[in-house]
């Protein structure tokens, strides 16, 4: 597709700098389809989008031509056979660096390319011939669902609404044409329909694919009954579909459409820039602001395998290997610099992060998280898919307050992957998570701590700071007895004998005092 409702313009994205927030290396498969009118929008985007591309064969902005290597890759496109030979090879020869070139745009479409496989395929060996002169890789015709009759191309009395059919037909009328890539786009809601969608591709043709247009687009209720409900279908939805993407070995590149329309309260919702225009309807801001679905695309994890994170080293909650239906929101932590974070990170939800213990032994996981008053989340963190531990930790006392919650574990040496399942009833959000070293915890102790056991055998506590958890432990550190948010506890089953008391206060520390049960 190449043209809204209104005229589109491509986006350029920014390949090399990376903010001091990026332990993981940007994603070199994560990309947008648009025609980028400004360098803004190029810094902005340019922190998690590696390449665009304008359905040109060169940049149409002059500021942004003169900028974007800098930081993005440029992958030019012969929309159809009629592209201009003379800018293309100029293009090239004072561009090295590209290594792409991108077939035909949506040629089984009357509105577009508007080229049958055979057309196609007569006019594909000049394109190799450039490809071969520049050392370029080929990226196959882009194709998709076409509309029927006379939306889609007829050829020799053959209608190629269907892309599969029109690939055959392709390769049928050219079996030695060089396709290093096939193209695709798609516009189903469903992240399970893409993968679908991608696998036929990969099965098929025995290719790598490129998905060079995607978002959810289709006319299905949950796009249509409401901005609010439409706005969060299309951001989970993303979330969904660039998780399967980044992970697919079989996906060589993909790219969203489209960054702006000028238009990001309509349907379908999927601007990843807010609006640069004079239209009185909407707020104006100026260029290479994102919209929250932008923040999502451009900071949400590049599922960098190559990277572990290491002891005492702040770990984005976003920047996971593999989750089960985590959802991204922007950041409501107003002491952390992480740009989003997980939202709902509620039971059956977890999330995998990549992890480096130089030792076997006992640490600390710190979590950053907010929760509802009165909801006590509860983790199950595993390692290796072996479980460690499952813990409870106290409410923040509000969706949106945030504090550190601490469980001790211990963990193995060496590379692993660290599973944290949230176990716990809604209302969780969770910012970001370290490990550490008893050592290298500082934990404040409770000097008001005190207890007296009564003459009913109830052990009576009494401190200062409000208490979250109480267990009584032997003296060889054997948990005998605990209890959430109480003062006193029976210890009337204990024998005679020394104890000692171990208290959890909801500040995130904890103090321990022995006593005599006699």
């Amino acid at each position: 597709m190449k043209h809204l409702t209104i005229k589109l313009i491509l986006i350029v994205i920014s390949s090399g700098l990376f903010s001091s927030l990026y332990s993981q290396k940007r994603s070199e498969k994560r990309g947008v389809s648009y025609e980028i009118p400004y360098v803004e929008d190029v810094t902005v985007l340019s922190k998690g989008v590696s390449w665009f591309y304008n359905w040109g064969v060169a940049p149409g902005n002059s500021n942004v031509s003169a900028s974007y290597q800098d930081y993005l890759d440029y992958i030019p496109m012969v929309w159809n056979n009629g592209y201009d030979r003379t800018k293309l090879r100029n293009f090239l020869s004072t561009h090295p660096s590209v290594k792409y070139i991108l077939g035909f745009n949506e040629p089984n479409f009357t509105a577009q390319a508007n080229m049958g496989p055979a057309k196609a395929a007569a006019a594909w060996p000049e394109l190799e011939t450039i490809a071969n002169e520049f050392g370029l890789k080929i990226v196959g015709p882009a194709v998709n669902y076409a509309p029927g009759g006379s939306g889609s191309v007829t050829e020799n009395g053959v209608n190629y609404s269907d892309p599969v059919k029109y690939y055959d037909a392709f390769f049928a009328a050219c079996p030695t044409c060089k396709v290093d890539y096939v193209a695709i786009h798609s516009y189903m809601n469903d992240p399970a329909a893409l993968s679908w969608y991608v696998d036929q591709f990969v099965t098929k043709y025995k290719k790598p694919v490129w998905l060079t247009e995607f978002c959810a687009w289709e006319n299905n209720k949950p796009l249509t009954s409401g901005r609010t409900e439409g706005t969060a279908y299309q951001k989970n939805a993303m979330v969904r579909k660039v998780e399967q993407l980044e992970l697919n070995p079989m996906v060589a590149k993909y790219a969203w459409f489209i960054p702006r329309t000028n238009n990001e309260i309509g349907f379908p919702y999927m601007q990843l820039l807010r609006n640069v225009n004079t239209n009185p309807d909407y707020e104006i801001v100026g260029p290479g602001v994102l919209t929250e679905l932008g923040k999502i695309y451009i900071n949400m994890s590049s599922f960098d395998s190559a990277h572990y994170f290491g002891v005492n080293e702040q770990i984005p909650a976003k920047d996971y290997m593999q989750s089960f239906y985590v959802n991204l929101e922007s950041s409501t932590d107003p002491e952390s610099s992480i740009p989003i974070q997980i939202a709902g990170f509620e039971g059956g939800i977890f999330t995998d992060y990549f992890v480096d213990i130089p030792s076997a032994g006992q640490y600390q996981l710190s979590l950053r998280i907010s929760s509802k008053a009165n909801v006590n989340p509860k983790f199950t963190i595993s390692s290796n898919e072996t479980e460690l531990t499952t813990q409870e930790v106290a409410s923040t006392g509000g969706i949106d307050t945030w504090q550190v919650r601490s469980l001790p574990l211990t963990l193995p040496s060496g590379k692993q992957t660290i599973r944290i399942l949230s176990n716990g009833i809604s209302g969780c959000k969770f910012q970001w998570l370290n490990f550490s070293q008893p050592s290298d915890v500082k934990t404040p102790i409770d000097l008001t701590l005190k207890a007296f056991k009564d003459e009913n055998n109830q052990l009576q506590i009494q401190s200062e700071s409000k208490i979250f958890k109480v267990a009584i432990l032997d003296l060889s550190g054997k948990v005998l007895l605990s209890k959430l948010n109480i003062r006193q506890i029976d210890i009337s089953g204990l024998e005679n004998g020394f104890y000692m008391l171990q208290v959890d206060f909801e500040n995130n520390s904890r103090s321990t005092i022995k006593f005599v049960k006699n």
